[in-house]
Parts: C-alpha cells; sequence; structure tokens
C-alpha cells in the first residue's frame, strides 16, 4: 500500500511534464467610454480544478494566456478605480484561441459585475477551420469496436477512403484505423495526436491506438489553415484529449458484450453471425489526497 501511494504521488506531480492539449483565452479591456484600460489584473480560474493563472493588460489593454488545459473557466478583471469584472462558464476546448472581450464600470474595486457566458464564443483571431467532438458526443453516438476515430467523419470535407494496405492494421484480428480523407487528400496525410504529443504511426502513417471512449474528454479536427506548429502534413490535424483528475472523485465501470446468438440475421444471410466480443474495464480520477499526508484539491490530480 505504501508503495501505491507514492506513485500516485509520482504520477501526479509529474503529470505537468508531459505535452497537453491546450486553448488560449485573449481579449482588451475597455472601460464605458471604449478608452483602453492598461495595467488590469486578468485573472482565469480553472473550474473543475480550482488552478488559476493571471497577466497584466498590456499598454494597449490587450491580454493573452496562452496554454491553457482545457476545461471550463472563469475570468475576472481588477484595476483601481473600476468595479471588478468577472465572466464564468467559458468553454475553453482544444486547440482553439477564444476572445474575450472586457468592459470595466466605473466604481469601487469592492463592487462587482458578473456576467454567465451563455453564447457559443468565436475565433476571430484566426482563420484556421476546426471542430470538437465533445464528451456528449462521444458518450452518446453508437461506436463500433468504441474507436472514437470513427467519429472524425462528423466534420464537414472528411470521407472514408476504406481500407488500404498504408492505412489499416490489425489489433486483436480487426482493423482499427481506416483511412479518412480530408478535404480530398489521401488518407495517410492525417496527423493525430495524444494531448498534444504525436500519436501517429511513423510506418503506416495511421492513427496509433487512442484511449476507450470513456477515457477520452474530447478530440479536435483541424482540416485547414493550421498553424505551421503543425506541420508535415497536407491533410488535417486530429488532436485527442484524454480526460484528467478534477477536485471531485470520478469513474465509471463499463462492459460492451456482443454475441452472434442476440444479433438479427442480416436479410441475405443464411445464418447469424458469430461474432463474440467482451470490452470491459474501468476508469478512475480525482485529487492525490494522502490522509493526514497531503490534500491534492487545486494542486494534484489524477487519471
Amino acid at each position: 500500500m505504501p508503495f501505491f501511494l507514492l506513485l500516485l504521488v509520482f504520477l501526479g506531480a509529474t503529470s505537468a511534464a508531459f505535452a497537453q492539449a491546450t486553448g488560449t483565452l485573449l481579449g482588451t479591456v475597455k472601460d464605458s467610454s471604449d478608452a483602453l484600460v492598461a495595467g488590469a489584473r486578468i485573472t482565469v480560474l480553472n473550474q473543475a480544478t480550482g488552478i488559476s493563472r493571471t497577466t497584466d493588460t498590456s499598454s494597449g489593454g490587450g491580454y493573452i494566456l496562452p496554454r491553457l488545459p482545457v476545461g471550463l473557466y472563469s475570468i475576472k478583471a481588477e484595476q483601481s478605480g473600476f468595479k471588478t469584472y468577472e465572466s464564468r462558464g467559458i468553454l475553453l476546448q482544444a486547440d482553439q484561441s477564444v476572445t474575450i472581450p472586457i468592459t470595466l464600470e466605473i466604481g469601487d474595486l469592492a463592487s462587482r459585475v458578473t456576467v454567465e457566458a451563455t453564447a457559443t464564443l468565436l475565433q476571430t483571431n484566426t482563420s484556421t477551420l476546426s471542430q470538437v467532438v465533445e464528451q456528449k458526443r462521444i458518450e452518446d453516438l453508437p461506436l463500433n469496436g468504441r474507436n472514437v476515430l470513427q467519429l472524425i467523419r462528423l466534420n464537414a470535407g472528411i470521407v472514408n477512403r476504406g481500407i488500404g494496405t498504408y492505412a489499416n492494421f490489425q489489433i486483436a484480428g480487426g482493423g482499427y484505423a481506416s483511412a479518412n480523407s480530408v478535404n480530398g487528400t489521401r488518407g495517410n496525410q492525417t496527423a493525430f495526436l495524444l494531448d498534444g504529443g504525436n500519436n501517429t504511426n511513423g510506418i503506416l502513417n495511421s492513427a496509433n491506438p487512442f484511449p476507450n471512449p470513456d477515457a477520452v474528454q474530447e478530440f479536435s479536427i483541424q482540416t485547414n489553415n493550421f498553424s505551421a506548429e503543425f506541420g508535415n502534413v497536407g491533410g488535417g490535424i486530429v488532436n485527442v484529449v484524454t480526460k484528467s483528475g478534477t477536485n471531485n472523485f470520478h469513474g465509471s465501470v463499463y462492459d460492451f458484450y456482443r454475441d452472434g446468438r442476440l444479433n438479427a440475421r442480416s436479410f441475405f444471410a443464411t445464418s447469424q453471425d458469430a461474432l463474440k466480443r467482451h470490452q470491459f474495464g474501468a476508469t478512475i480520477g480525482g485529487p492525490v489526497w494522502l490522509p493526514n499526508l497531503y490534500n491534492g484539491r487545486n494542486k494534484t490530480f489524477f487519471f
């Protein structure tokens, strides 16, 4: 048991060293007369983990907070002579830059103006064409074999090119990742990332295996005008984001069972198929918490 506890601490403490799928919050701060406000303190808070980051607006009233882990955020702006501004419920998704314009009202700093973010936030500072397949669709839509990459084709301009010699490999006797053509490119011209790190098969130029859907938070697909940091491909960029621990413990236990005896016979088939499949597992995540030793809430997490 002590070894297990030490292992949890090690994993939580070193998680920041690995690649992460991130996004950016940016914008400008103005007063009610549209004058730019310099030196305002900007604080963003991840509502699930309690981790915050701060910056100050520039002389031109602008601010930028890059490389924020995906999730739900609140943002707060403070400046002497103005009421404190706070906006909650800002959804930041993988590889997205979200612009949050802020208007401060004259008043006491102790007074507060709170805004609940409800509208979809637009990316006005980039020409990248992208879409995010969020957790709800990953959980609700049917997946043959529990392969999240099947949902890539929910996006416009992406079609299945079928099984090619370069585009498919076998796992337990079954094909894992078939070729997908993005905007007419070849099926092996798409790059696959896992939490921002490369997860493309170096021989077949196809996807390496990804975690099961219960461990996936979301994934983004960039199909055009992506940044130079995503070079080396002419098709698209698929970035799968795994779930992370939060201040609350959460997890799942699952078993997906398929048996030919329970399947309906296809119209032209002479018998039912004989496929049997068990896909089972579990997930668990939360703060690193060691009774009377360490409380990792707002600091250290595992999944």
